[in-house]
C-alpha cells in the first residue's frame, strides 16, 4: 500500500495574492552570521505563487520580524521552483553559507535525504512544514496524518444517511498526500455497502480545474448525492451551480469561498464541512526550528514527526469575521475583502498567536505582537508512516481510523 507511494509538495488552489519575488540562492563563500551574532534561517520554497504558498511564507517572515527573533534572526526566502534537483542544489548551497537551521517545503520524501544527512553533518537543523521526508534526521511538521480523508469522508456518508452516489474530487495523483487522503477516505466509503463512488478524477488542487472536471463528471452522472473533494472544492460548488442541479452536500478544504458558499448557500441545500492544511504550519515549524535554537525547548521536546492539527468547520459554525482583527473571532472572510481562493484557516492561536491577516497577505508583522513561549504540552508526535514520513516498512494500526470526537460514525444500514 503506502510502501509504493510517492510524494510531491502540497499546494492549494493556484492563484497570487501577493507576488513574491524569488530570491537568487545563497553563493556557498558567504560567512554565515558570526559578524552579527544572529541565526541564519532560510526558508526553502518549492511551489510559489499560489495562495496557500504565499500566505505560509509570509507567515513564517512575519514572524521572524516579531520581537525578539527580529533581534536574533537574519532570515532569507529562497525559491526552488518544482525542480527536485534545483531544491537539492539550494539546500547544498544554504547549509554550505552556514544556516544554522532551512524551514522547506520539500519536493519529494526520498530525493532529498542525502541532503538532510549533509545538514547533519554541519548542524545545520533541517525543518519541513506540510510536506515530509523519510530521513529520521530531519524534523516534519505537517498534517498529512490527523485524519483528513477519513474524516471529511465520514462526515460525507452521515449527511448521506450511508447511502448515495458521490464524487470524489481528488488532488494530484501520484502524490503521497493525495494517495493518503484517497485511501483513507475509500476505508469508509468502502464500509458503506449503499455508497457508490461513481466517479472520481484528479483535479491538481486547484477550483478552476475542479469545476471544469466536476461539470464534465456531472454530465455523466446528473444523479449523484454528495461530492468528496480535496482542495479545490470552491469550483465543486460552482459547477453544481452552474449545472443547474440541486445543490448536494461537499466536504472540501479550507477556501475562503467555500466557507462563504456554506453561509451563502444553505437556503439552496448546500452543506458540508471545512477542513484541510493550515498555511500556518510553516510558522509554527520556524518557531520549533528557533525553541530548539534558543534553548527554549529541548531535543526530547520535539519529535522529528510533530502532526499540526486538522481544522475541523462544519457548515452550520462557519461565521464570518473581521480580517483586521482576529480577536473578533470568525473562521471566513467576506468575499469583498479576502479572496475566495484565500485559505481561510490561518488561526492557531494556541500554536502561533502571533500572526494576523496582514501576515498571511505580506508577511507584516502584527502591531504590538511578542512571541510567545512554546506550550510543549501542544506538540504532537505524530505516526511513522513508511514511503511517507519515516523509513519503517510497518504500516501504522488505527492510521485511519475515524475519531468520534471529531465526527461519530453512523451506523451501516
Amino acid at each position: 500500500m503506502l510502501n509504493k507511494l510517492r510524494f510531491m509538495s502540497v499546494f492549494a488552489a493556484a492563484a497570487v495574492l501577493v507576488p513574491m519575488a524569488a530570491c537568487a540562492p545563497p553563493s556557498s563563500n558567504g560567512g554565515g552570521t558570526e559578524d552579527d551574532g544572529k541565526f541564519l534561517i532560510y526558508n526553502n520554497l518549492s511551489y510559489s505563487g499560489n495562495a496557500w504558498s504565499n500566505a505560509a511564507a509570509n507567515m513564517m517572515e512575519a514572524v521572524a520580524n516579531t520581537a525578539p527573533y527580529d533581534d536574533k534572526v537574519e532570515f532569507r526566502k529562497v525559491i526552488s521552483g518544482a525542480d527536485v534537483s534545483k531544491q537539492i542544489s539550494d539546500l547544498q548551497s544554504m547549509i554550505n553559507n552556514g544556516a544554522d537551521a532551512i524551514i522547506s517545503y520539500p519536493l519529494s520524501p526520498k530525493a532529498l535525504n542525502a541532503v538532510v544527512d549533509q545538514a547533519a553533518e554541519k548542524g545545520t537543523l533541517m525543518f519541513f512544514y506540510d510536506g515530509t521526508v523519510t530521513n529520521e534526521k530531519a524534523y516534519n511538521v505537517s498534517y498529512i496524518t490527523a485524519g483528513f480523508g477519513q474524516h471529511t469522508a465520514q462526515a460525507l456518508v452521515n449527511e448521506l444517511g450511508g447511502e448515495g452516489k458521490i464524487l470524489m474530487n481528488s488532488g494530484v495523483s501520484g502524490t503521497g498526500t493525495d494517495t493518503m487522503h484517497n485511501e483513507s477516505a475509500m476505508s469508509v466509503f468502502e464500509k458503506y455497502p449503499g455508497i457508490e463512488v461513481v466517479s472520481q478524477y484528479w483535479s491538481n488542487w486547484d477550483a478552476v480545474q475542479s469545476k471544469t472536471n466536476t461539470l464534465r463528471a456531472l454530465a455523466a452522472h446528473p444523479d449523484i448525492d454528495g461530492v468528496w473533494s480535496q482542495d479545490g472544492e470552491y469550483g465543486v460548488v460552482q459547477a453544481l451551480r452552474e449545472s443547474g442541479r440541486p445543490l448536494v452536500p461537499v466536504t472540501g478544504e479550507m477556501s475562503n469561498g467555500f466557507r462563504n458558499q456554506l453561509i451563502s448557500l444553505e437556503d439552496d441545500g448546500l452543506t458540508g464541512v471545512s477542513s484541510g492544511s493550515g498555511p500556518t504550519v510553516g510558522a509554527y515549524a520556524f518557531k520549533l526550528a528557533m525553541g530548539l535554537l534558543t534553548g527554549e525547548l529541548d531535543e526530547a521536546d520535539v519529535p522529528h514527526n510533530v502532526e499540526f492539527p486538522l481544522p475541523w468547520v462544519p457548515a452550520d459554525e462557519v461565521e464570518l469575521g473581521d480580517p483586521s482583527d482576529p480577536g473578533a473571532g470568525g473562521n471566513a472572510w467576506p468575499l469583498d475583502e479576502v479572496p475566495p481562493i484565500f485559505a481561510a484557516g490561518i488561526y492557531y492561536p494556541d500554536l502561533v498567536p502571533e500572526i494576523n491577516y496582514a501576515s498571511a497577505i505580506d508577511g507584516t508583522p502584527a502591531p504590538g505582537a511578542e512571541i510567545q513561549p512554546i506550550d510543549t504540552e501542544d506538540i504532537v508526535e505524530a505516526p511513522a508512516v513508511p514511503e511517507i514520513n519515516s523509513s519503517t516498512t510497518e504500516f501504522p494500526g488505527g492510521l485511519y481510523d475515524v475519531n468520534p470526537e471529531i465526527v461519530e460514525p453512523i451506523p451501516v444500514p
